[in-house]
């Protein structure tokens, strides 16, 4: 990050007191987070979305530090918070400083304690938002370059998505909620995709399922792992009655299994091959309808602080 770009939180709350924007938004992403809630912003709050700003969290230091990710995002929301400038006057008039998060998996161990001008993801990060509402067939078609109608029909005929790979990882994910639970080092290879899965999206291979499972429980006390194992299980039978298995699928997941049900479909077919995570995931972004009612969630929480022209 260019160093002129980045500026000490205390300099920007000046620059919030002197400038016109009438909301100044900071989000925790780089790559697609800006796009998507500019866009947000402006479904909500057409008339005073031209006078807010949407910035990078890496871009502001507190105490002497920057980086991207949720521990600076929550530093710079504190320092906000503590200096009473989350809302204040300036030379446009009421400006708001608000703070957008992943949820990721924060809300699964301990409840999320609402906190003013700090909003969650409804979905599990940005990404995920972004599959949830997008357009898959027309994404996908201009992606993979397929017919519409041909695309349509086929993701008409199928499980949603989200909902299917979690289906498909249930174990996988099962694994990884025991590893958060235990708080077992190396936990991060979980938020890869599937190692227990045969060629990834296949059926659950049982030997590679017990040998990670095995060292887990090696990781943990006998008799906690054996308590973190049942008590996820039974979530896992709750959140699929409450149907809301996506809560549990990273969005970084998607693309792939996404790509792979589109060259298995249309193996025979010519298709364009070697579609990156980001071209779908920026296909998707564009085929967002704003205007639709999933972004209620979102209004809901903004209403009583997004400053409007």
């Amino acid at each position: 990050m260019n160093k002129k770009l980045k500026r000490d939180v205390r300099a920007f709350q000046k620059r919030v007191l002197m400038g016109k924007a009438t909301n100044w938004v900071i989000v925790e992403g780089r790559i697609h987070d800006r796009a998507f809630y500019s866009r947000l912003l402006e479904s909500i709050s057409p008339n005073g979305y031209a006078r807010s700003v949407v910035m990078l969290a890496e871009t502001l230091t507190v105490e002497g530090q920057c980086a991207g990710g949720k521990p600076h995002m929550l530093k710079l929301y504190d320092s906000f918070k503590t200096s009473d400038t989350l809302l204040q006057e300036n030379v446009a008039g009421q400006s708001a400083v608000i703070f957008f998060l992943d949820r990721d998996l924060d809300d699964y161990l301990t409840p999320l304690v609402p906190r003013e001008h700090l909003i969650f993801t409804q979905n599990m990060d940005v990404e995920s938002e972004i599959f949830a509402h997008a357009k898959l067939d027309r994404a996908l078609c201009a992606t993979h370059g397929l017919d519409q109608v041909e695309v349509s029909d086929f993701f008409a005929s199928i499980p949603q998505p989200t909902s299917n790979l979690f289906k498909i990882w249930r174990m996988w994910i099962k694994l990884r909620l025991i590893s958060l639970h235990c708080e077992i080092p190396n936990g991060r290879r979980f938020s890869q995709p599937s190692k227990i899965n045969s060629n990834t999206y296949g059926e659950v291979c049982n030997e590679r399922y017990q040998a990670i499972h095995d060292e887990l429980q090696k990781c943990a006390q006998s008799t906690e792992f054996e308590d973190v194992k049942s008590r996820v299980e039974s979530d896992l039978e709750n959140i699929i009655a409450l149907q809301r298995e996506y809560t549990l699928v990273p969005g970084k997941w998607i693309p792939g299994y996404l790509r792979h049900l589109i060259e298995e479909r249309f193996r025979s077919d010519i298709v364009r091959k070697n579609v990156s995570d980001l071209e779908i995931t920026t296909a998707c972004l564009q085929s967002i309808e704003f205007s639709d009612s999933w972004t209620s969630y979102y209004e809901t929480q903004l209403q009583s602080i997004l400053v409007r022209s």
